[in-house]
């Protein structure tokens, strides 16, 4: 399958259903360094907002920051930076002279996803050079689960790293969540996304607002809008009546779950540049 093919509706086989996305009635605050969507790790802090879920802090739906433990922990440092995401020590693979030339990531799966992350590896290795293991002994590896919804870690954590695909993911759904491993954000946290999408805010439930906060900062954004990132929120994110939350300008069609787009390749050969892209 060639990156975003055939592109599906928010319905399609491959969609990460909107209700996936996981939020709570109470947002809490943290200041942290937050990487840019495609390369882009920056060194000022910002302020965002995370929903606190099984005792999780979940950002813009199904990324995780960590532990609220972890995260409380982070807001008494007299830094102010708690959760922080740098470079080289949140990539797969290890540095040699300084460069990442080859990503081997171990993993673990429940025999209920073995289909599904069989597949989403499969994609992944088709369209990357980026390659997965079964774990063996690693200390560093991702453990497919099947949790309460769809939620991933970005970048290498370190230690065991879950990667939830509930039943209602699907196989897009698992290509998305392994994209946040590997270091990606949400596409539509770019700096420039309003010139590209209007987020319709009267359809959004309003105890879920802060999920589409910007919190990416400028002169970062790598390349141009990717509407059909597989990165992407889906059409009715959040929507509290069914309608949509985001609009792409244009009328392109947004939120597919068929696999990569270019764009989301892109993304990734800039985050890993040294390996054997031919």
């Amino acid at each position: 399958m060639a990156p975003n093919d055939n592109l599906q509706s928010n319905n399609g086989e491959f969609d990460l259903p909107a209700e996936m996305f996981r939020s709570s009635d109470h947002a809490n605050k943290v200041h942290l360094k937050v990487p840019r969507p495609h390369l882009g790790l920056i060194e000022q802090g910002k302020e965002v907002e995370y929903s606190e879920i099984d005792e999780l802090a979940i950002y813009e739906g199904d990324i995780v920051l960590g532990t609220v433990e972890e995260i409380e922990k982070a807001k008494n440092d007299p830094a102010g930076m708690g959760v922080t995401i740098d470079g080289r020590k949140f990539r797969w693979g290890t540095p040699v002279n300084g460069r990442i030339t080859e990503v081997i990531v171990p993993f673990t799966t429940i025999p209920a996803l073995e289909q599904t992350v069989s597949k989403a590896i499969q994609h992944w290795e088709g369209h990357t050079p980026i390659r997965f293991k079964k774990r063996e002994d690693e200390n560093d590896f991702i453990s497919f689960e099947a949790l309460g919804g769809c939620f991933s870690r970005v970048g290498k954590q370190g230690g065991k790293q879950v990667i939830s695909l509930h039943p209602g993911c699907g196989l897009g759904g698992a290509i998305h969540e392994i994209g946040h491993a590997l270091g990606l954000w949400h596409e539509q946290s770019r700096e420039d996304r309003d010139d590209h999408v209007e987020i319709v805010h009267a359809n959004i439930n309003p105890q879920f607002v802060h999920n589409f906060d910007k919190h990416v900062l400028d002169a970062s954004d790598q390349g141009n809008y990717d509407f059909g990132s597989i990165m992407h929120y889906p059409a009715k994110a959040f929507s509290i009546n069914g309608k949509d939350t985001i609009r792409a300008r244009g009328g392109q069609p947004i939120g597919q779950r068929n696999g990569l787009s270019a764009g989301d390749i892109a993304a990734i050969k800039a985050i890993y540049p040294d390996l054997n892209w031919a």
